[in-house]
């Protein structure tokens, strides 16, 4: 990722090997999902994702703390980011 705590937006980024099926989620800490930022798939390579803080209806997520889950058939992993505001 980008800087950690955030205030406007953060990069996330990821290699893929070959194309895949990949989601990266955003969800607050009671578990609610708060936006998607990719579903779908994506070639090989290099990857670049911006988070600009905003829930999937564009409204700006409150400060605190989010878990940002990256899910491919390969791997999940998930990120801790603190969002300033």
């Amino acid at each position: 990722t980008g800087r950690n705590p955030f205030r406007d937006e953060v990069t996330f980024r990821f290699e893929l090997p070959s194309p895949a099926l990949v989601a990266l989620d955003v969800y607050d800490v009671t578990g609610r999902h708060v936006t998607s930022l990719i579903r779908g798939e994506r070639r090989a390579g290099s990857h670049e994702i911006v988070w600009n803080g905003r829930d999937q209806n564009g409204v700006r997520a409150a400060a605190g703390i989010y878990f940002v889950r990256f899910r491919s058939a390969a791997l999940t992993c998930t990120e801790k980011v603190v969002y300033l505001r």
